[in-house]
């Protein structure tokens, strides 16, 4: 199956043509409306800007980038006109503005001014990392270092600028990073205890801390008394009620409370997904279940994450490699006539693989979209298919003129006749994109919001 370059070429024309709004039912056709950032720009671009904003970068006459933010409908609700910004997080965002810095909220409303700092970020559990300048003496010259400290959602310095990173976990603890040790601390900023770790982090949903010391790995409560000795060689977060831990080389699980689950151990193991996790031993995989139990036995090549109840597994018969997918009970759920493919979230993706198919004229590592049959429902045009939001998904593609993006349905239908420098789904009814006029002087680009037609995810290929 041969990639279809003519299909990459973009219409220019017709983008120019389908210009409008939709309606509460969609179009008949995708249609684009242009965001305008307030001044003439011909560079225009967008990115994540926090919760449902994003930030719009267009730059000026004066070849300057001035920064806003627009909601998801397109509207301009912080005007470009920042020199620099930082997302929004539990409704702030940081900005910069010639010599005034300062934390906005999502009205554009100045609600903290942080002058005194050199640099701020986003605000994460209450807590938002700031950086001083600060002066010493250095062999009789002056020297200069920037420290980072925590403040609150009132302005005060929780922890003063003295370390070299600094954050907050969601349990209500803060930590601190200098010359390599770490500190944790309550959220008024009090030590916790006076041990300095080589490590420090977020025990997942357990609400403990990991943390390693002297080489060996443990865990301690959000008040900082440890609660699982230090004894391990490896030990990670928390899921589904359990961690895997490390002891020479032999991986194991326990709970909570520091029980070990698994009468047996195992080479590999990875974090539990919905209930149930790999483990491999003399290069054989099955699963787990959270008591510790051999839920499927060891008896796959290769093996993965489940994913909405099933998970894709391999095994090598007669030399080639054979793909199928196994709901929780080890049954298998389907065999795509395609090799190499998985499942993510509710598609199939499929991976070309030449050297068990036949040479064909594709790209190596190109992907292509599958029913749960198995059947084959786009060329293998995609370099990445992204996740289904309300039946369709942004994948990724070269046509020759740099990575394009454009959009699919379940039924494996382009549903925009659009091809995009970036693309991100906003609802099953519209996207936010990104074109770029490569054909222009100085390649424009230009972000708009993208209505969909109103059969989008119902759409079939013609």
């Amino acid at each position: 199956m041969k990639k279809n370059i003519a299909r990459a070429l973009f219409p220019a024309i017709l983008i120019a043509v389908l210009v409008g709004c939709a309606s509460d039912t969609g179009p008949e056709e995708a249609v684009i409306d242009w965001i305008d950032p307030g001044f003439e720009s011909n560079i225009v671009r967008f990115e994540a800007g926090g919760g449902d904003l994003y930030r719009i970068e267009a730059m000026t006459e004066d070849m300057d980038f001035k920064y806003g933010f627009v909601d998801r409908a397109g509207k301009v609700i912080i005007p470009v006109i920042y020199d620099r910004t930082g997302e929004f997080s539990e409704g702030l965002c940081y900005v910069e503005m010639g010599d005034e810095k300062a934390y906005i909220d999502t009205s554009g409303k100045e609600v903290l001014d942080m002058s005194e700092y050199v640099s701020a970020g986003r605000f994460e559990f209450g807590f938002a990392p700031v950086r001083r300048q600060l002066a010493f003496e250095n062999n009789g010259s002056i020297s200069h270092s920037f420290m980072m400290g925590l403040i609150d959602k009132s302005g005060d310095e929780v922890l003063p600028c003295e370390y070299d990173e600094a954050g907050a976990f969601g349990n209500g603890v803060l930590w601190a990073e200098r010359n390599g040790k770490y500190y944790v601390f309550d959220d008024s900023g009090n030590s916790l205890t006076s041990t300095a770790y080589d490590y420090i982090g977020d025990a997942g949903d357990a609400g403990m801390l990991v943390a390693e010391l002297a080489g060996q790995m443990g865990y301690l409560d959000r008040e900082g008394n440890v609660t699982i000795s230090f004894e391990f060689d490896r030990a990670s977060p928390f899921f589904d009620g359990a961690a895997m831990v490390a002891i020479n080389g032999q991986i194991s699980y326990i709970n909570m409370e520091g029980e070990k689950l698994t009468s047996e151990t195992f080479e590999t193991g990875y974090d539990f997904s919905e209930g149930l996790c790999v483990v491999e031993r003399e290069s054989v995989y099955g699963y787990i279940n959270t008591t510790g139990e051999l839920q499927i036995p060891l008896q796959y090549d290769e093996a993965y994450n489940f994913s909405n109840g099933v998970a894709t597994v391999v095994n090598r018969i007669n030399g080639k490699l054979h793909f199928s997918t196994i709901n929780k009970n080890g049954d298998i759920a389907i065999v795509p006539e395609e090799q190499g493919f998985f499942k993510w979230n509710d598609a199939y993706i499929a991976h070309y693989n030449p050297s068990e198919l036949g040479e064909i004229d594709v790209d190596l590592d190109n992907m292509a979209l599958l029913d749960s049959s198995g059947k084959i429902l786009t060329g293998f045009y995609y370099s990445d298919i992204g996740d289904f939001v309300e039946g369709l998904a942004v994948a990724l593609f070269y046509p020759g003129l740099g990575a394009r993006y454009e959009l699919l349905n379940k039924y494996g239908a382009v549903v925009a006749p659009f091809e995009f420098e970036k693309m991100e789904i906003l609802n099953g009814r519209s996207c936010i994109v990104q074109w770029t006029d490569y054909a222009a002087e100085g390649n424009n680009s230009r972000v708009g919001i993208l209505s969909l037609p109103k059969d989008a995810a119902n759409k079939r290929q013609e």
